[in-house]
């Protein structure tokens, strides 16, 4: 009794350890087989060579743009100086008032008439 008991535990425990492991092997074996019919049917003969080439060419841009550095160094270039404008409240309030805009008039339906 005590083996059946110890049997079902070492093979529940198993299942728990391998049974996520078998899953993700299921998966991408699924991933890969996907990837393979829309290569194919886009024209690629291999659809791990494509994404072979697209790994590369993603990790030489990741490199070009780690290189690659500023254009101008922090001595080149000018500094402008800016003088701050003050704006009274009161020069806001003459365009706003409600005076200063004419309504547009209102476009009337069209009249319409059957076609027979």
């Amino acid at each position: 009794m005590v083996t059946l008991i110890v049997t079902i535990l070492i093979v529940y425990l198993c299942w728990l350890v391998l049974g996520p492991a078998i899953a993700r092997f299921f998966r991408r074996k699924m991933t890969e087989r996907v990837e393979d019919m829309f290569a194919r049917q886009f024209g690629m003969p291999n659809a791990k060579e494509a994404r072979r080439r697209y790994e590369e060419s993603r990790r030489q841009a990741e490199r070009t743009a780690r290189r690659s550095r500023k254009i101008f160094s922090k001595d080149e270039g000018e500094y402008i100086e800016f003088e701050e404008i003050e704006v009274s409240a009161t020069s806001y309030s003459t365009y706003t008032s409600p005076a200063d805009f004419t309504p547009e008039s209102q476009i009337a339906d069209a009249e319409w008439e059957d076609l027979k």
